[in-house]
């Protein structure tokens, strides 16, 4: 009988001042969900079956192409991280780029809310994702 395949996860890191930057734009409810699942995350990993691609071109205007995204609490929360693969002297891991509200209650879907991370009124959501990609130094 063959040996049951472990799931493939990630490592996952937080830059401290970008994670801390989303967190004071989140209502509380969303900082707590938001620092206990960084602390699992960055204990345990990611399994890669909870990560989901990001599109393209949303309909709201975000644009994270070779992004993936995860729903927290894990599995499908209101709120989400943003990651991009990147590497150090450990190896590959994830990096996460913004944590936000993923659809916030009463704003349309192709706006946000003031409450999500790093935004304002009418901007896409995750806007604020792109000036923060991991580039090659």
């Amino acid at each position: 009988m063959p040996t049951p395949r472990r799931p493939v996860t990630f490592r996952v890191k937080f830059n401290d001042a970008l994670f801390a930057d989303d967190l004071a734009h989140c209502r509380a409810e969303g900082r707590h969900v938001a620092q206990h699942e960084r602390v699992q995350l960055e204990r345990d990993g990611v399994p890669q079956n909870l990560l989901m691609t990001c599109g393209a071109e949303h309909r709201d205007g975000t644009d994270l192409p070779g992004m993936v995204k995860l729903y927290l609490p894990i599995p499908y929360g209101p709120w989400g991280l943003i990651l991009q693969g990147a590497t150090d002297p450990d190896g590959l891991h994830l990096a996460v780029v913004a944590f936000g509200e993923r659809h916030p209650t009463g704003a349309p879907a192709s706006t946000t809310s003031p409450t999500t991370a790093g935004t304002e009124p009418g901007q896409p959501r995750f806007a604020h994702a792109d000036s923060r990609l991991l580039r090659p130094g």
